[in-house]
């Protein structure tokens, strides 16, 4: 997953062959990623459960506190709360310096995104005008 992170960070998820991501990661069998995610859209999904696995870790524990503080009220508080552990993943090097890339590809990419992971461009207007919705050439 790191690797296909990286590869479509830099290039695109369009660009990306999934057998390539396969051999880069050094898997004998070029149809690993198929085998194991059931093609690109689900490789994607894996991806970012995990890093959203994470960054709602860091949101429970931050919400804890604000609770323990008696500050789960304080709408500012709460948006914080919910906002800077992504913002602080996506500009951070660790553990990978292509999240915020890979998500800016994804999202741009992918007409849906993976239970509970909303894309840009959410309502019918918005996916409408979206280049992830256009025919593909």
């Amino acid at each position: 997953m790191d690797v296909a992170e990286r590869m479509y960070a830099e290039r695109g998820l369009e660009a990306v062959p999934t057998r390539d991501i396969a051999v880069e990661a050094g898997q004998r069998n070029a149809s690993a990623v198929n085998y194991h995610f059931g093609g690109r859209d689900g490789l994607v999904s894996a991806i970012l459960k995990r890093r959203m696995d994470q960054i709602n870790e860091v949101r429970r524990e931050r919400l804890q506190e604000l609770t323990t503080e008696g500050k789960d009220r304080d709408v500012r508080a709460l948006v914080e709360a919910h906002v800077m552990p992504f913002a602080e993943f996506a500009m951070s090097t660790r553990p990978t310096p292509h999240y915020a890339r890979f998500i800016e590809q994804a999202l741009v990419a992918l007409s849906h995104g993976p239970e509970g992971v909303e894309p840009l461009g959410s309502t019918p207007a918005q996916r409408a005008r979206s280049p992830s919705t256009w025919p593909r050439r």
